[in-house]
């Protein structure tokens, strides 16, 4: 009696409606021509093979190497930080004015002895060696119109005057505005972002990455990594390359472990339906690669797989 209502329970059930159905796929000829088409599969060749090897040989190219390893560098960095800043431009400005001719001439021409009260000062000592401001020093009487002792006169009050001293005493290129302008470009010429940001636009690495940026390489690497890491796509490597047959265990263990489809098989109390249970999922991987295999199908199905 027992028998009979575990043959009934088992007759109704919705795991032994699932093995029937897949049991009729699998012995159908669309199954076994599936079988033979993935037989015949030969990684070398295959769009497989060359999307991978094309992958294999950007991420071993040098200049993709050095474009990754250069774009995220401390220098990069500071180059970017620095570049259209307020400090570079800065720098740029009193470059280009420290520079002109017409600072270079003022600085070069910058001396006392231009100046008008530096021309007044030798005059007036001129004078002082003439016979008649002579005389007029010793208080001798003069002629009235005497023009040397009047210039004298007009001039030795210009000359002693405090003003008049400490100009020609403070009149140096190391007080002039211009100077400060230049103490200020030589501070950024040295200035550590500065030195850097010129070392980086000189170098071969910034070139490089411009280069690589300004091509097609980086959009190919990103296309063929999304492409090689689908689940499809490593499904199908996998199988052409390690020829995953339909009957071995392990590549099935291999190619479920890889693409974690399947969540684990918890093991069930040992019973007379353990076995039947386990062939069935069995039964039921082996229709899964043929659906994975499937362009456009596989979400659904491992969805399904998963539930």
């Amino acid at each position: 009696m027992n028998d009979l209502n575990r043959f009934k329970s088992v007759q109704e059930s919705i795991l032994l409606n699932r093995y029937t159905e897949l049991k009729a796929f699998v012995e159908s000829p669309e199954f076994k021509e599936v079988k033979h088409s993935l037989s015949l599969l030969v990684y070398k060749g295959s769009p497989e093979c060359i999307a991978e090897s094309r992958l294999a040989s950007l991420r071993n190219n040098s200049s993709l190497k050095k474009y990754f390893s250069f774009k995220d560098s401390a220098p990069y960095l500071s180059f970017l930080k620095v570049e259209g800043s307020k400090k570079l431009n800065r720098y740029k400005e009193l470059q280009e004015s420290i520079n002109s001719p017409e600072f270079v001439s003022k600085k070069r021409g910058y001396s006392v002895k231009n100046t008008e009260e530096y021309k007044l000062l030798i005059e007036y000592k001129q004078l002082c060696k003439s016979a008649d401001v002579k005389k007029h020093l010793k208080g001798k009487e003069v002629d009235a119109g005497n023009s040397n002792v009047a210039r004298f006169v007009e001039l030795e009050k210009r000359v002693n005057a405090n003003t008049f001293n400490d100009f020609l005493k403070n009149y140096k290129w190391d007080n002039t505005p211009e100077h400060a302008l230049e103490l200020e470009y030589k501070q950024l010429e040295h200035d550590d972002e500065i030195m850097n940001y010129y070392k980086v636009k000189s170098s071969t690495l910034l070139k490089n990455l411009e280069q690589v940026a300004a091509g097609n390489m980086l959009e190919e690497l990103s296309a063929l990594e999304e492409q090689c890491n689908s689940n499809a796509f490593m499904m199908r490597s996998n199988i052409i390359s390690q020829k995953i047959s339909f009957s071995s265990p392990r590549s099935i263990k291999i190619w479920m472990n890889l693409m974690s489809l399947a969540k684990p098989i918890k093991k069930p109390p040992i019973n007379e339906w353990y076995k039947i249970q386990n062939f069935i999922q069995k039964l039921f991987l082996k229709f899964l690669i043929n659906l994975l295999l499937q362009e456009g199908k596989i979400v659904r199905y491992i969805i399904y797989f998963r539930s």
